[in-house]
This record gives C-alpha cells, structure tokens and sequence, in this order.
C-alpha cells in the first residue's frame, strides 16, 4: 500500500449536498487517486465528474497513447449516456443534452521507485491533469511542487475540460503532466479549484497553508473554516474538496477516530457537505478490512473505510433517477442563459438575413450600371441612346 488517505467535501450550497458537483476516488492498493470538478454550465456534469474519477482510478487512461485514450474517453461516455435520467428535464435543461456535461480532471499514481537503492524506500509519483483541478506536493510544512497551477492568478472562469459528449473538439485536448520522487510521510494534496486558488494566494501573501494540521482536524473544524473563508471573500464560493495522501506510512490513529460503515447503493452519488450524511466515495455493499490496516478516509464530517474498486465501479442507482427538487427546474441561472442563447441565435439569424438582403440590393445595383454602361438601361426604350435615360 502506497499511501493512507483522507477526505472532505463541502457543497457549495451545504443545505443541498446531492448538488454537489465535485467528485473524488481513491485505491490505495492500486495507489491511484483522482479529484474531478464537474462544471455547472453544463448538465449532468456531477454524475460526468463521479464517472470519471472511478474510471481513472480503476483504469489509469494516458493521453500519450492516443488510440488506448479515446477508446477510454469513449467508453465513459457511454456509461454517462447509458447513467442519466433525462425524463422530467425542462425545455432549457433539454437544450443542454447536445453538449453535455464538463469536467476537470486531475489524477494521481505512487508507487515504490523502481531504481531505488536496497533498503530505502523511495515512492515515485505520475500525475496527469486537464483544467484547474490542483494537486500539491508537501514535505514538512513545504509546497515542493504545484501542479498544474502555480499561481493564483491562473484560475479563471473557462478552464479546459473533459466532455461527456464527443463534440469534435477532443483534438484540442491539453494535458500536463507531472512526475516526481516521493518520501515517505510526504502528503500528496489533491483538491479542486476553490482551494487550490485560496491555498497559492495564501502562499504568494507569505502564509502559507500547514498542510499537515489537515490530517487529524475534524471535519467539522474544516467545513467551519471552508465557511468562515468564504464568507470573508477569501475563498471564492463554491464546492470545495480536499483530498490528502500520506506516502508510505500508516496511519496512526484512535480507534475513536475510525468508524467503518458499510454503505449501499441507495445513497447519494455526490460527497456530501453535512455531517450526519454517509460519504459517498464508499463502496457498495460491505467492505471487510483487515484489521491491521489502519488507512482510512474521512468525507465531510464521516469516516468510511478505503474503497478496494477491482474495475470501474457501478454508480449508485440514484444516477439513473430524476434529479431531486432542490436540482430540477428552478435553475434560475440555466433559464436566463437559456434565454440569453435563444435571443443571440434569433438576433444572429435576423442580422444574417439582413446581410443577405443588402447583398441581393448591391449585385442588383451593379448589374443595373452595368447595364446602362454597355448602353441597355433596365426599363427604358432600347432605342435611346444610354444617357437620354433618366
């Protein structure tokens, strides 16, 4: 096992955990991790963020073999078509199915080091990203590495992301890469971009952030304290994830602190923002852990034990049903873009209409002079000489 983990997740509105757009999965057997953003302009784009993160971490896709890459792409897709419940959708959010949803990805490979001399233990990292969606690389209380992000100002409002719907556009794909030597106890911090931009802007004000304290806060502490900074104008409001990989080590923790639940299908797909609710990255069905492993993850306020997904996992049966109240039609914010997109494409199509008419008047206007020049005014008496014509 290469690293132990834990996790929080807050929604941005925390009354309404199950629209939290975020997404998170880890294998610590497999040593793989992975934190997705699913993007609100989009629809569907929570279940597009979960389909994603399982598939990464279950099966690593590498952009460098592009044929193996789109098969994979592909392949998720389907299952977010196959996963979705379009019924009950209003006339705007129908609109939306042609594209899709969005997401950024960034996901996350340690193993031990392959050239590492005898009796050391040296990990090696491989991380892959597409947008804004960070991971940090933390020895002690120093950032040694920001990746794909370095600085706060590089966050805006259009990162590039994955599409579940095949637009044409994957040519146009960027992905960075990163890879790096790891030591044991170095935490890997993995989280989306409400964070990561608060943590660079804390760093580049010269107090930055004491990662390590993060890994026995509870998780009440830390969603007061995501609030606090948000309503401050610290943080920028959104959902904000968290996700902590300690390399090489155990965790060393009170019996108190891990609680091991089995969770079921039945529950919420989205990692919830509320303490009483149960995280949604545990596995279906119970989970047995040996009781020699002391990994353990925490989501949001409850402790869940590490997931052991021998491929893609099934999505929670709740993915194929219509969205709760709170999500359906009052999207205030979809109905005015909706509108905004329907007026632009009728002004667009009145303006190009109008360029055809002025178009039509001009070559008639041409063919006119031209007429009269070679002495055949439109109209008049053939007759008469071109410059008798009025």
């Amino acid at each position: 096992m290469s690293f132990s983990w834990r996790v929080f997740s807050l929604a941005k509105e925390p009354d309404h955990p199950e629209q939290n757009q975020d997404a998170w999965w880890v294998d610590p057997d497999r040593g793989t991790a992975a934190i997705a953003d699913g993007v609100t302009s989009g629809i569907f784009s929570g279940q597009w963020a979960q389909i994603l993160t399982r598939a990464a971490v279950a099966d690593w896709p590498d952009p460098a073999d592009p044929a193996r890459f789109a098969a994979w792409l592909s392949e998720q897709r389907r299952r977010w078509s196959d996963q979705i419940d379009t019924t009950g959708l209003a006339w705007y959010q129908q609109a939306k199915l042609r594209e899709g949803g969005f997401a950024t990805l960034v996901w996350v490979r340690i193993a031990a080091a392959p050239n590492a001399a005898a009796g050391t233990a040296a990990f090696r990292l491989e991380s892959l990203a597409i947008g804004d969606s960070c991971l940090f690389h933390i020895r002690g209380d120093e950032m040694l590495k920001s990746f794909p992000k370095t600085a706060s100002l590089e966050f805006d409002s259009s990162p590039l992301v994955l599409g579940s719907v095949d637009l044409h556009r994957d040519s146009q794909l960027q992905f960075d890469r990163l890879a790096a030597e790891c030591q044991p106890g170095d935490l890997v911090v993995l989280c989306s971009d409400a964070v990561a931009a608060w943590a660079l802007d804390c760093r580049e004000r010269g107090q930055p952030v004491r990662w390590p304290d993060y890994w026995q806060m509870p998780a009440e502490t830390w969603i007061d304290s995501i609030r606090a900074l948000q309503s401050q104008g610290r943080m920028r409001y959104d959902d904000a994830t968290l996700l902590l990989l300690r390399v090489g080590a155990a965790v060393e923790a009170d019996s108190d602190d891990v609680v091991l639940e089995s969770a079921t299908d039945e529950l919420p797909f989205l990692a919830p923002g509320a303490a009483d609710q149960t995280s949604a990255a545990a596995p279906a069905g119970p989970v047995e852990v040996p009781p020699e492993e002391e990994t353990y993850g925490l989501a949001a306020g409850h402790d869940a034990p590490p997931p052991r997904p021998t491929g893609p996992p099934p999505l929670p049966r709740s993915l194929g049903r219509k969205a709760p109240p709170a999500a359906a039609a009052e999207d205030w914010r979809d109905a005015v873009n909706a509108f905004s997109e329907r007026w632009i494409r009728k002004v667009s199509e009145k303006l190009s209409r109008g360029a055809d008419i002025l178009q039509e008047t001009k070559d008639a206007a041409i063919r006119k002079f031209q007429e009269k020049q070679r002495g055949k005014p439109p109209g008049g008496d053939p007759n008469k000489p071109a410059d008798e014509d009025p």
